[in-house]
C-alpha cells in the first residue's frame, strides 16, 4: 500500500450507499476479488457501530472485522484496512485479537486506522460517556501496541 515514489489507489466500502435495503451490497465481494486482481492497492471498510441519519451517510454496515476476514479469503494481495477502528468503543483486547487474527490468516496485509470516535449517539448505547473517549482512547491504543500477538516472520 505504501509504494515509495508511487501513487497507490485504493477503495472505501460500502461502494453503494446503504439505508436499510442491504440489495445494494449484491456483488460488492465480486468487485473486491477484482480490484484485489488489477493491483489495486487497498481495500478499506470504516467501523460505524449505529447507523445515526442525522451524520448525513450510511456508514459501513458490516462489522469490520468480520468483513475484513471475509475479504481477505476472497483477495490475495490488496492491503485491508480500518478506516478507522472507534478504539474508545471497543475493549483492547477484543480489538487486538480481531486485528491479528485478520493481519496473520491474510499474510501480514491488515492496516488498523484507529478513531477515538465522532458519532456521540453511538456512546450511551455503550453506557460510556462521548466526553470520556480520550481517556478510553489512549489506553486503547497503547495496550494494542504493546501486545499485538505473536507475528509471523516478515511481516
Amino acid at each position: 500500500m505504501f509504494a515509495p515514489d508511487k501513487l497507490t489507489v485504493g477503495i472505501f466500502l460500502p461502494l453503494r450507499s446503504c439505508e436499510g435495503d442491504m440489495e445494494v451490497l449484491v456483488g460488492q465481494a465480486d468487485l473486491v476479488t477484482e480490484i484485489d486482481r488489477r493491483g489495486f492497492a487497498a481495500v478499506w471498510v470504516r467501523d460505524v457501530p449505529l447507523f445515526d441519519p442525522s451524520f448525513g451517510d450510511a456508514g459501513q454496515v458490516f462489522d469490520p472485522f468480520t468483513h475484513l476476514a471475509f475479504l481477505a479469503a476472497r483477495t490475495r494481495n490488496v492491503a485491508l484496512a480500518t478506516g478507522s477502528a472507534v478504539v474508545s468503543l471497543r475493549h483492547p483486547i477484543d480489538l487486538a485479537k480481531a486485528a491479528t487474527t485478520i493481519d496473520q490468516l491474510s499474510g501480514g496485509r491488515l492496516m488498523i486506522g484507529v478513531a477515538s470516535g465522532d458519532r456521540p449517539i453511538e456512546f450511551p448505547a455503550y453506557g460510556l460517556e462521548h466526553g470520556a473517549r480520550a481517556e478510553r482512547f489512549a489506553p486503547g491504543v497503547a495496550f494494542m501496541r504493546q501486545h499485538h500477538g505473536c507475528r509471523a516472520s516478515g511481516h
